[in-house]
């Protein structure tokens, strides 16, 4: 009997001892979500870079995948403070980092230009940003903002302003995905820097 007792004891114990872990743990987590519901890119790779950088933060835990996908399905992709802070709190995250892709794309535009005589036209690729940082604990939006990123690729010079059908300004595929990954860089940098200026008030 007494035995019995204390093995019961121990197991509430244990289970105690791992309720309190679990707790602690996912008051360390964070929820990324990266919105690109109107991204005509389909081989961004905002995220992947995103978590890749903060997966470097000692004590921070990022929640999975899933979760953030049922919440962008639950808003219909619109970010709604209320309901993202409610969730935040009913599953005791740390933070909530919600970023929308607004825009992403290629453009063709015209740099200097010499009248009648020259105009350059160039590529540029440009990615705009807006996104939310929630504390959960602290039951509030600490900060909000948009982050521009902008790269140029190919430029030509033409005698006269005729198309932007002109050979020299096509990319391939590869030339397209290099030069959006250079920007998602430069954005995912920006990001991670304002994600840690919030982090280290603390």
């Amino acid at each position: 009997m007494k035995q019995t007792n204390r093995i019961v004891l121990i197991t509430v114990f244990l289970a105690f001892v791992l309720s309190i872990g679990v707790v602690g743990q996912n008051e360390r987590t964070l929820l990324l979500i990266v919105n690109g519901t109107g991204n005509v890119w389909p081989d961004c790779g905002l995220r992947e870079r995103l978590v890749s950088s903060l997966c470097d933060r000692s004590g921070l835990l990022l929640a999975s995948p899933e979760r953030s996908e049922s919440l962008v399905r639950r808003l219909a992709g619109r970010f709604d403070k209320q309901a993202v802070l409610a969730e935040g709190q009913s599953e005791k995250y740390l933070y909530i980092l919600w970023c929308d892709i607004v825009k992403q794309q290629l453009t063709i535009e015209n740099g200097f230009s010499l009248p009648i005589l020259l105009t350059q036209k160039r590529v540029k690729a440009s990615l705009e940003l807006e996104y939310h940082i929630i504390d959960c604990s602290r039951g509030r939006s600490v900060a909000a903002d948009r982050i521009v990123a902008h790269g140029n690729g190919p430029a030509t010079l033409q005698c006269i302003d005729f198309t932007d059908a002109d050979p020299n300004l096509l990319l391939s595929y590869s030339d397209k995905k290099a030069l959006f990954d250079r920007i998602e860089n430069d954005a995912a940098k920006k990001l991670i820097a304002a994600f840690d200026e919030i982090a280290r008030q603390r």
